[in-house]
């Protein structure tokens, strides 16, 4: 329907607990619980469907309503004396103040800069 195509990648068939992509790439029995990833003909027994980002947000800014909704807080008008959104609660303008912080480390921007956030 979409014209989105997902990338396949071969994961653990027992319990899924490892995705064969990155540094599992190419094995072929899962390093967690020694599962065999592949059967008798060299195809993965079972498979993670992966829909890349990039193409979604593309398919999502090019339909008309669908943008207008994801650009809703960049285009918000704060009402003054009033919440009438959570974009005008007390936490959401500290957080806009604030510098964002990962794992104690500080970074120079701060949540909700920019309008693609």
């Amino acid at each position: 329907l979409s014209g989105i195509k997902p990338e396949l990648y071969p994961r653990c068939p027992d319990k899924g607990c490892c995705l064969l992509a990155g540094v599992y790439q190419g094995l072929r029995e899962c390093p967690y619980c020694n599962a065999h990833v592949y059967d008798s003909k060299g195809k993965p027994r079972e498979v993670f469907e992966y829909f890349p980002i990039a193409p979604r947000l593309d398919a999502m800014f090019r339909d008309p309503k669908t943008a207008e909704k994801l650009l809703y807080r960049a285009q918000y008008e704060p009402t003054a004396n009033a919440i009438e959104d959570i974009f005008d609660s007390l936490h959401y303008r500290k957080l806009k103040r604030r510098p964002v912080t990962v794992n104690e480390e500080i970074f120079t921007h701060r949540f909700f800069d920019q309008d693609t956030e």
